[in-house]
């Protein structure tokens, strides 16, 4: 089906359903089957198997799997919360007119920024000679490269903006030092 001429383009949306036993997982910066496999307690060949067709070697953000839950109860209940709260990340993004507009406006770019510094203090990339307070552990995994891009210089003033591992979009403002 093709959208009218100087209509707003068409959003199709594709949800994957999964069979009992498994969660869906949409991929982030720096997942890897590995990485999966290890928190969920798993093989990377479950995952393979429940995936037939997948390239290990060409996984792509946002890319959509189902991961083979582990058979313990307390295990059962903590993914199920874990997607829970991804689908709740994912709706407050879509109701988010801010994220929104940082999703139009940058999601194509091809810039990204590396992790050097996360712990529950402090947060440092490798576009930006600054270190920012707080704890984003979680939000960002240190040695991955994140989607941003850098506000112009306003009396001194700048920003960068980052995409996190849940793919929210999250601006850190610094003061630039002139040499």
């Amino acid at each position: 089906m093709n959208a009218r001429r100087g209509a707003f383009p068409l959003q199709h949306y594709f949800y994957r359903q999964c069979p009992a036993g498994h969660y869906l997982h949409t991929l982030q910066p720096g997942d890897t089957l590995y990485h999966l496999a290890q928190i969920n307690h798993i093989s990377v060949t479950l995952i393979l198997h429940a995936n037939p067709g997948i390239d290990p070697y060409n996984l792509r953000v946002g890319q959509q799997l189902c991961i083979p839950s582990n058979t313990s109860p307390s295990n059962n209940t903590y993914m199920e919360t874990i997607q829970a709260m991804q689908n709740d990340i994912d709706m407050l993004k879509a109701e988010s007119q801010a994220q929104q507009t940082h999703e139009s406006n940058f999601a194509a770019s091809q810039k990204t920024t590396r992790v050097v510094k996360v712990t529950a203090q402090e947060l440092q990339f490798d576009a930006v000679p600054v270190t920012f307070p707080g704890n984003y552990t979680g939000h960002y995994t240190m040695g991955s490269s994140y989607p941003y891009y850098l506000d112009a210089a306003m009396g001194g003033k700048r920003g960068i903006t980052a995409k996190d591992n849940f793919g929210v979009w999250h601006t850190f403002v610094y003061q630039e030092t002139t040499p």
